[in-house]
């Protein structure tokens, strides 16, 4: 087992996202509301099974979609954010984000 850790983070007003990892749901949520202050919606941590592995975001209302894949080993720690344009954004990190 592999731990990721993923954070939610900016152009989230109100919004319901579920994230899956592999197919698997890990996160659903509603009222989803970026801080303005830290650029921060929230945050976890989920263990996954592979080192290489495929998330998808869903976002309503609006139904924006988006996926990555990610390896896990090198970067353990990956951002989601949510551009204006409605584009789903991903930043994957080797480090744990920092927040004001």
């Amino acid at each position: 087992m592999y731990p990721l850790h993923i954070a939610l983070h900016d152009g989230f007003q109100g919004h319901t996202v579920v994230i899956t990892v592999d197919g698997r749901e890990v996160y659903n949520q509603s009222s989803v509301t970026t801080d303005v202050a830290i650029s921060r919606a929230d945050a976890f941590d989920v263990q996954v099974a592979s080192n290489t592995v495929r998330i998808e975001v869903s976002v309503e209302p609006g139904g924006r979609r988006g996926s990555t894949e990610v390896n896990v080993t090198q970067y353990p720690f990956v951002a989601v954010s949510l551009e204006r344009d409605g584009s789903i954004v991903f930043q994957p990190s080797t480090q744990l984000f920092r927040y004001m």
